[in-house]
C-alpha cells in the first residue's frame, strides 16, 4: 500500500532521530503541525513541500510516496562502497561527515565517526582538532537519541577515549566517574530468571554467554596492563604480564587448541610479549613465540570459517559468532612487518616463518 504524506514524514523523521520539536524549529512551524501531518489530521501547506525536502535531502518522488528506498538501504549502500575503498582514516571521516548531513543522527554512520575517531592519532593541528569535536558530538547525539542502555555504555566509554584524545582529561575521567557499576550484562540476569523458572538448560546457556564476555574484558584487561608496564620502561614485566595473559585460554578451555572467544587478546598479547622479548634482545625466543601464534592463528581460522563448536562444559553452547566473526591470517600477518620487528628481519628463519604463513594465507 502506497505510504501517505503523513507516514512519509513520519518514517523519514524517525531514521534520521530527529525529534517532532527538532523538527518544527528546523521548519518554523509548531510541533503540534508536525504531529498533525504524521497523523494525516491535515497535511503540509504547499510551500512547506520544498523545505521538507531539502531538510530530509530527498526528492519529491520520495516525499510523495513515488519511490520507495527508504534510508537504512542507502545507508547500507553507502557504507559497503565505503568499505570496498582503499584510504586513510581522515579521508574515510570525511565521506561519513558529508554522508551525516544526509542522513543526521542515523546511529551507524555516528557510531562509525566516533570508531574513526578513536583510531586516529591525534595531532597538534586544525585539522585533527576539527575530527575529535565533529566525533565527540556525534557521540552525544548517538547518546541522545539512544534507548539501548547497553549501547548507551558502550558510546560514553568511547567518549572518554576521545575526550582522552582531544586532551580534555578532566572531563574524560568525570564520565569514567559515572562507570562504578558492578561487572553484569544481560545473560546475567536471564540466567536469574531462568533459575527461578527452573529452566536450568536455559540457565546454563545463559551463564555461559555471560561468563565468555567476563573471560573476554579480563584478557583485554590484562593485555592493556602489559601494554602499560611496556610503555613505562619496564618490559620485563609486561612479558610475565602478557605471558600469563596467553595461558589464561588454556586455563578456561583445558588442552584444546581452539580458543575463540579470547582470539583477540591471545593475538595482542602474543606480539606484545615477543616486542618485549625483542626490547630484550632475546631474538630467538622471539621468532619462538611468533611461531607458535602463528600456527595457533592457522588453526584458529580454520576453526572460526567453519563454526566448528568448543566442547568445554564451560563454554560450549554459546555462539561463536560474537566472538571470532571472520578470522583471516592477514589480521596476523602485517603485524610482523611493524618497525618494531625490525631486528628479527634479519634471521633466515624469521624470513622463511614469514614465507610459510604467507602461503597459508594465500591458499586461504
Amino acid at each position: 500500500m502506497k505510504e501517505t504524506i503523513g507516514q512519509v514524514i513520519r518514517r523519514l523523521r524517525k531514521e534520521r532521530g530527529i525529534t517532532q520539536e527538532e523538527m518544527a524549529d528546523m521548519l518554523g512551524v509548531t510541533a503540534q503541525a508536525v504531529s498533525k501531518w504524521e497523523n494525516d489530521v491535515g497535511i503540509p501547506d504547499v510551500s512547506q513541500f520544498v523545505p521538507i525536502a531539502n531538510l530530509f535531502d530527498i526528492s519529491m518522488d520520495t516525499l510523495f510516496s513515488r519511490e520507495n528506498k527508504d534510508t537504512e538501504e542507502q545507508v547500507q549502500e553507502f557504507l559497503r562502497a565505503l568499505d570496498e575503498k582503499d584510504q586513510d582514516y581522515y579521508s574515510e571521516f570525511q565521506e561519513l561527515s558529508k554522508a551525516l548531513r544526509k542522513y543526521p543522527n542515523h546511529p551507524k554512520l555516528l557510531k562509525r565517526i566516533v570508531n574513526i575517531a578513536t583510531v586516529m592519532k591525534p595531532k597538534d593541528s586544525e585539522q585533527t582538532k576539527k575530527v575529535f569535536e565533529i566525533a565527540l558530538e556525534s557521540a552525544d547525539r548517538f547518546i541522545r537519541n539512544c534507548s539501548d542502555q547497553g549501547q548507551i555504555i558502550e558510546m560514553k566509554a568511547k567518549k572518554i577515549d576521545l575526550l582522552s584524545h582531544a586532551g580534555y582529561y578532566a572531563e574524560a575521567e568525570a564520565l569514567a566517574h559515572e562507570f562504578n557499576i558492578p561487572i553484569v550484562n544481560e545473560h546475567s540476569y536471564m540466567a536469574r530468571i531462568c533459575r527461578q523458572q527452573k529452566a536450568f538448560s536455559e540457565e546454563i546457556r545463559h551463564r555461559q554467554e555471560s561468563i565468555a564476555r567476563l573471560l573476554t574484558s579480563l584478557a583485554d584487561e590484562i593485555a592493556e596492563l602489559g601494554t602499560a608496564y611496556r610503555e613505562n620502561g619496564q618490559p620485563e614485566e609486561a612479558l610475565q604480564v602478557h605471558l600469563l595473559n596467553l595461558k589464561l585460554p588454556y586455563a578456561v578451555h583445558g588442552e584444546e587448541k581452539y580458543h575463540a572467544p579470547l582470539y583477540n587478546f591471545h593475538s595482542i598479547s602474543g606480539f606484545e610479549a615477543a616486542y618485549c622479548l625483542v626490547l630484550l634482545k632475546r631474538y630467538d625466543e622471539a621468532i619462538d613465540l611468533i611461531e607458535r601464534i602463528f600456527e595457533y592463528a592457522a588453526v584458529q581460522c580454520a576453526c572460526c570459517n567453519d563454526h566448528t563448536p568448543l566442547s568445554s562444559p564451560l563454554l560450549c553452547n554459546i555462539s561463536m559468532e560474537l566472538f571470532h566473526g571472520e578470522l583471516r591470517m592477514d589480521d596476523y600477518l602485517w603485524k610482523i612487518e611493524l618497525p618494531e620487528f625490525a631486528p628479527l628481519h634479519d634471521y633466515p628463519r624469521f624470513q622463511t616463518l614469514i614465507k610459510k604463513f604467507k602461503e597459508f594465507a594465500d591458499e586461504k
